[in-house]
């Protein structure tokens, strides 16, 4: 019992759901090193977001708005973080602030400050339950955002705004496309091959034993995929596979 909560516990700890879809860092103020980047799972319906910033200003972000709507149209999406934390909110129209949702469809992950500079990592739903929030694209193209930037962390008049334009590109091999490699054969007795997606030219392979112990750390392909296990212990081994910033895990039993 206390083997499989191990190897359990293991196989949770490698799942890196990394995103199939991105805009990229986007320079949002220049003067102060603004920018916001969104990366979009579509297999896990998630939406990351990186806000980084000065930490001693407000920083405000409205995906989907272009730059003629000047403030926004009533009901517009904005993503404001402040002295009260990520704050999801949406435009009213006219020049009052922006309100609060209902609820915030945001996690917030990350909130550091190094040399006065803040990086804000959040998660939300690419189609969000709530009708004033931004859908984000789940395939490639664009759309428009506006900034703004306060004087300070005081949710009030910006210091400077603007339109910016988001392009939606691949991140390459998808999480779902390397999680699709095979283990064969699986029991295994002498020998095991590990089988790469079709698309996919080279890997790491990591491999752990039931204690956690990485014995195996290697670069293979499809050509060079096949190890003896003949001297492995009987009983179960998690292989990690990481290609493209992204890694996935199965289990293998040896007889």
């Amino acid at each position: 019992m206390k083997k499989n909560i191990l190897i359990i516990s293991l196989f949770v700890a490698f799942q890196v759901f990394s995103q199939d879809l991105t805009t990229g860092t986007i320079s949002l103020y220049d003067p102060f090193n603004v920018t916001v980047k969104f990366d979009m799972d579509t297999s896990l319906n998630s939406v990351t977001m990186t806000l980084v910033g000065p930490s001693d200003r407000y920083l405000a972000v409205a995906p989907g708005v272009s730059g003629g709507n000047g403030m926004g149209s009533s009901g517009d999406d904005v993503i404001v973080y402040n002295s009260n934390g990520l704050q999801d909110r949406n435009m009213t129209g006219s020049l009052n602030p922006p309100t609060l949702d209902a609820t915030n469809n945001w996690t917030v992950t990350s909130n550091t400050v190094s040399n006065s500079v803040r990086t804000v990592i959040a998660t939300r739903a690419i189609n969000s339950p709530d009708s004033k929030d931004f859908d984000f694209p789940t395939s490639t193209g664009s759309f428009p955002l506006l900034y703004a930037i306060g004087h300070d962390l005081t949710f009030n008049q910006h210091y400077a705004r603007g339109p910016r334009m988001a392009t939606v590109s691949t991140l390459g091999i998808s999480q779902k496309m390397l999680s699709s490699f095979t283990i064969t054969p699986n029991p295994a007795e002498r020998f095991v091959s590990i089988n790469l997606p079709s698309s996919l030219e080279n890997a790491r392979l990591e491999i752990y034993n039931i204690l956690g112990k990485k014995i195996v750390d290697k670069d293979i392909s499809n050509l060079n995929k096949v190890m003896d296990v003949i001297s492995w212990d009987s009983g179960f081994y998690l292989l990690k596979l990481t290609a493209d910033g992204k890694s996935a895990t199965k289990q293998l039993i040896k007889n």
